[in-house]
């Protein structure tokens, strides 16, 4: 595999003690992004496709630990993990800034949307992988 990028998620968490959303920063390193425009057609009409595909090795350098949505959710302390969770927000590249809101994020970055997270944890290890579709 191809590795032409890196990536920040941004993980959406509740945080009760404020009342409203905040956004975790995860750096993940060493990933292949594609970037492109299109459309799917349907029945009914148009329906936008996703927008981006991104390819994370297993063995990518991450800088928190990757657990999986259902036990992201139930952790107390999340600031030694990150997960790759629908409507969850990336940029591509390192980027150095923690936004307040969402709507900073779209301000600054042209930042993308997750909306399909498949896991791929067979064959070699150097085979084994996550890929996200984003819009």
């Amino acid at each position: 595999m191809f590795f032409n990028s890196d990536i920040t998620i941004y993980n959406k968490i509740y945080d009760e003690d404020k009342g409203y959303d905040i956004y975790q920063k995860t750096v993940i390193k060493g990933v292949h992004f594609e970037d492109s425009k299109g459309a799917n057609v349907i029945k009914s009409g148009l329906e936008n496709a996703d927008r981006a595909s991104i390819y994370v090795p297993f063995k990518a350098d991450m800088s928190r630990q990757y657990i999986s949505p259902i036990e992201f959710k139930k952790l107390d302390d999340k600031s030694k993990y990150f997960t790759f969770e629908k409507g969850d927000r990336l940029i591509k590249g390192d980027i150095d800034f923690e936004p307040t809101t969402e709507k900073s994020i779209d301000e600054n970055f042209d930042a993308f949307t997750i909306t399909s997270v498949d896991i791929f944890d067979f064959g070699s290890e150097n085979m084994r992988h996550f890929e996200l579709g984003a819009r």
